[in-house]
């Protein structure tokens, strides 16, 4: 499987570079239906790191609306993980708009 860093996400000035490769492993790892089912202690294994670490990674992104994380029930370990679509990100830049007005 292939992760991916999309550049809003390597250039965001608030997230660390763990939690920039936990975004990568949860690309790497979704599934046909478009959602990642890993555990954290999955993303810490693999990483090298610990839960409480994943956790706190995966709880910037989802504050950051970068992903999307849907739980079965607050009693279940179930969840499944969605990247969002957010693409349109300008960290500290300035966006012009231009109004026409016809007379």
């Amino acid at each position: 499987h292939i992760g991916y860093i999309p550049a809003y996400i390597r250039h965001h000035p608030d997230l660390n570079a763990v939690t920039k490769l936990v975004y990568a492993e949860i690309t790497a790892n979704i599934e046909e239906q478009g959602y990642c089912k890993k555990k954290n202690s999955f993303f810490a294994r693999v990483l090298g790191s610990s839960a409480s670490t994943i956790s706190s990674c995966i709880t910037k992104l989802r504050r950051f609306n970068l992903i999307k994380v849907v739980c079965e029930s607050s009693f279940s370990s179930f969840r499944e993980i969605q990247t969002t679509t957010t693409t349109n990100q300008n960290f500290g830049e300035t966006k012009w708009i231009v109004l026409v007005f016809l007379v």
